[in-house]
This record gives structure tokens, C-alpha cells and sequence, in this order.
């Protein structure tokens, strides 16, 4: 029979206590000194070892010299629904303990098959967190994870060797997969370069058959392969991430650390493939990070990465538009681009021009201004000789006039509108001087001279006024 078996060195003798008391470890603490470390938890090992009996896998375990073989046995407990058969986890130490005692002894330990088995459902889990310790093992000693060897071997190698931990386990067709994906699963084995990257090119090590989605390490070590029928532009290596029990993060999880990565860490080189990403045609992943993780705080170092990057690709007129926004930009000289929605905010945050920054608001609204007919000028200069002449222009000069066309789909209609010293009026009105359009006249001329809003009391104020002088002016004499 074959087996797979997982070695590391150790310097000094440790407690085969590790391996059976739950909550031991000596990582937890470490781990925020050194971000290497990768353990935090304390219970993996054990976890493991029942995720693997669960499975009909009994691990050996052999702690410098002394032995340890898991197993299980049926134990009768009294419930509320009648006895229950459950399965309680043993051990048997054999050979010599880390004080150099012979041993031998049967263990019954305090817990069941059951405990775990919802978060922990893959012996790849398992495999993980075997490898994991023993990778911890080396780094605490100051060694490196090329210290580590695991390889298959037969049942007549199994055997201690002082100076080691070793864990075998049986060669099944679950073991066979993780061995001949431990590329995937750990950066260490595969691109070791890559440990101390936050977010680098797709490596198309996908475990999931035909996935071509991003794979989320942390520390290097795979915590989450994201399912989307959609590519990634990239896999992400991060220092901490929320996890469950079984070392693993749901999508959502991995979306808001990936568009952190993305937000905080892209560099050059990633931000141009970005970049890159959105004048294509292919819709990938990170295109539907949500706004809001992409909206908070940017460096602003990275802040000037985005725009010296987009400059470089796209060109300095390049600015960011919609389709009804696009033509409009490129009237004016400039080169539109298409982004995905969930990076607009983002993109104006780090200082690149948008179509907001150039167009007005009335020519985003889809109003295409033209020159003022006759009768708009007429009947403009009409109402403002009147109210120069009642002094009521407030010093203000004449204003700009305009008119302007709209393709208008909802159920208002806009007759005119003042933008920075301009009064333009809707070209439906053109038919003369009419009562509506004399209306827009004195309402737009009110805007100008008072720079206030609709509604607003100085609004309301200056158009008392002006009924007031022209209509009782001989009031009181």
C-alpha cells in the first residue's frame, strides 16, 4: 500500500499534546510578528484528523519517536430521542516520547466523528492543514518551507526518524488529487516568488474543472476558489482574511478583499492590465466588484499610479463616458472610454477626467444647445430693457442666449433652463413671441439676476418685486 507522507524537521523535542488537545498552539501570537506564519486557530490538526477518519483515512502520525495511529470506536449515549451510537476519536502511542520514555498506551479523546463535519467536508482540508503545520514548523525554527517533504511512499517506509514530525496517510484517490494539485493549493510548491505579492496575473492552477475564475490565497496558502462561470484578470495573495472553521471564505468574502487588493495594492504593471480590461470586449470578474468596496480610501500614491498609467495607455484626452455621453466628448476633442459601472466613482476618486468634468449637466441631460432664434433674442432683450429700466438687474450684465433640443422620453418637458451666465430655451417654443415663451423668458432672466433656485425665497422675493414696480408703481403717491 502507498502512502503520502508529510515530513518536517523539529529542533527541539515537542508534545504529542498538539495533536490531541484542542485550542494548542504556539502560532497565534507569533503570526503578527512574523506574516509568514500561517496557523492561528489551534484546532486544524485536530480537525483534520477526524475529517480524515470520517473519510476511512486512519493517519499516522509519528512525533520524532513516538507513534500515534487515530482510530475510532462506537460509544452508547443516553439522548432526549433514546441511545445514539456515536464514534469516538482514539489514539494508540507507541515507541518513545519526547522525553525519551518508552510508551505505550490507548487514549480515548473527548470528541466525536461529528464534531466539524459541516465546514470540514473535504479531505483536501485536511491535507491543507497537515502541510500548513508542518510549513509553521519550519519558519518558527528559522528555516524556510523548502525544509518541508512530502512524497509518496510505500507502507515500508513508514517508520520515525528522530528529528522529524512525519504524517502519513493512505494513497486514495482524494490524497492522489490534492498531491498532484499541491501546485494549486500552495504558493510555496508552485511560485514561491509570488508569497510576497498581493495580486498578480491568473495562474490558471484552477482546481475546479473548466473554472476560470480567481483563486484567493492567504499567506499562500488557497483558501477560496471563486465558481463563476466569468474569468478573472487576477489571483490574490492576502495577509488575513475572514475564514470559517475550515480555513475556507465564501465569494462574498473574497470579493471585498480582492477589490481591496485592487484598490490598495495594484501596482503599474496590474493597474494597466486593468486598464487594459476595459477597452475590450471580454467581461471579466472584477468588473462587477460592488461600488461601494471600490468608493472608500485610495492612496495617494496609487492616486497618481491610475493616472500616470491611464495617460501612458490611453492618450491624455482619454476620459471616461457612456454612450449617450461619448459622442458629446468626442465633439469636444477628447477620447471617450467605456468602463464598467462599478469603477466610475472609483476612477474620479483617484483624479481621471470624466465626462462629468467637461460636459454640463444639461448637455449630460441629453440637451444639444444651438444658436437662439429672432424671437428668442427679441423677446429676451424685450423683457430685459424692461427690467433694466425698473433697475431691477442687479448690476448683472445680459446674459448669453441659446436655444436647445432634446430628446426628452419621460413626461416633463424642460422650456428652459440658466447654466453660467446662459439662458437657453427649448426650440419647440419657437413660434413667435408667445405667452409661454415670454413665461420662460421672465422665469430664466429671474434665475440670472438672482443666481437662485426655483422655490426659493429670494426667487420668490425679486418676482414680487418686479410685479410690484411695474404694476402699482404709482402705489402710495
Amino acid at each position: 500500500m502507498l502512502y503520502i507522507k508529510i515530513e518536517n524537521p523539529v529542533c527541539n523535542p515537542i508534545s504529542s499534546q498538539f495533536w490531541t488537545i484542542w485550542g494548542s498552539t504556539t502560532k497565534r501570537e507569533v503570526k503578527n510578528e512574523d506574516q509568514r506564519i500561517i496557523g492561528q486557530f489551534g484546532s486544524g490538526g485536530n480537525h483534520s484528523i477526524a475529517l480524515c477518519l470520517r473519510h476511512g483515512i486512519n493517519p499516522i502520525i509519528y512525533n520524532e519517536n513516538e507513534k500515534l495511529e487515530f482510530f475510532t470506536q462506537p460509544i452508547e449515549l443516553e439522548s432526549i430521542t433514546g441511545t445514539q451510537i456515536q464514534h469516538q476519536v482514539g489514539v494508540q502511542h507507541s515507541g518513545k516520547d519526547n522525553k525519551g520514555k518508552s510508551i505505550k498506551k490507548r487514549e480515548i479523546l473527548n470528541h466525536t466523528l461529528s464534531f466539524g463535519a459541516i465546514d470540514w467536508n473535504d479531505v483536501s482540508f485536511a491535507m491543507r492543514e497537515f502541510i500548513s503545520n508542518a510549513i509553521d514548523a519550519c519558519y518558527l525554527q528559522n528555516l524556510d518551507h523548502k525544509s518541508v517533504n512530502i512524497e509518496i511512499v510505500s507502507d515500508s517506509q513508514i517508520r520515525a526518524k528522530a528529528g522529524t514530525v512525519r504524517v502519513f496517510l493512505p494513497l486514495t484517490p482524494e490524497t492522489q488529487n490534492f498531491y498532484n494539485n499541491i501546485g494549486s493549493w500552495f504558493l510555496h510548491f508552485s511560485q514561491s516568488e509570488l508569497l510576497e505579492a498581493n495580486i498578480f496575473p491568473r495562474r490558471n492552477k484552477n482546481i475546479i474543472e473548466g473554472n476560470k475564475c480567481a483563486m484567493i490565497y492567504r499567506r499562500g496558502v488557497l483558501v477560496c476558489e471563486v465558481k463563476s462561470d466569468v474569468e478573472s484578470i487576477f489571483d490574490y495573495n492576502v495577509d488575513d482574511i475572514r475564514m470559517n472553521e475550515s480555513r475556507s471564505v465564501d465569494s462574498w468574502t473574497a470579493i471585498s478583499e480582492a477589490s481591496y487588493n485592487v484598490r490598495i495594492n495594484a501596482n503599474e504593471k496590474s493597474i494597466a492590465q486593468i486598464i487594459r480590461s476595459f477597452v475590450g470586449s471580454t467581461k471579466y470578474w472584477e468588473h462587477d466588484f460592488p461600488s461601494y468596496s471600490m468608493s472608500t480610501y485610495i492612496p495617494e500614491d496609487k492616486k497618481t499610479s491610475w493616472q500616470n498609467v491611464w495617460k501612458s495607455l490611453l492618450g491624455e484626452n482619454a476620459i471616461v463616458a457612456n454612450a449617450i455621453t461619448a459622442p458629446m466628448c468626442l465633439n469636444k476633442g477628447y477620447k471617450p472610454v467605456s468602463i464598467p459601472e462599478s469603477f466610475v466613482n472609483f476612477i474620479k476618486n483617484v483624479g481621471i477626467f470624466t465626462d462629468t468634468d467637461i460636459l454640463t449637466t444639461n448637455e449630460i441631460d441629453g440637451k444639444v444647445v444651438t444658436e437662439p432664434s429672432p424671437d428668442f433674442m427679441e423677446g429676451t432683450k424685450f423683457v430685459w430693457d424692461r427690467l433694466e429700466s425698473l433697475g431691477l438687474t442687479n448690476n448683472r450684465p445680459m446674459p448669453t442666449i441659446k436655444g436647445f433640443n432634446t430628446n426628452q422620453t419621460d413626461n416633463t418637458i424642460t422650456f428652459g433652463y440658466w447654466e453660467k451666465d446662459t439662458v437657453a430655451y427649448n426650440n419647440m417654443m419657437d413660434k413667435g413671441l408667445n405667452e409661454m415663451l415670454l413665461h420662460t423668458i421672465i422665469e430664466e432672466l429671474t434665475h440670472h439676476v438672482t443666481k437662485a433656485n426655483d422655490g426659493s425665497r429670494d426667487f420668490q422675493n425679486y418676482l414680487i418685486k418686479v410685479i410690484a414696480q411695474t404694476l402699482f408703481k404709482d402705489f402710495g403717491k
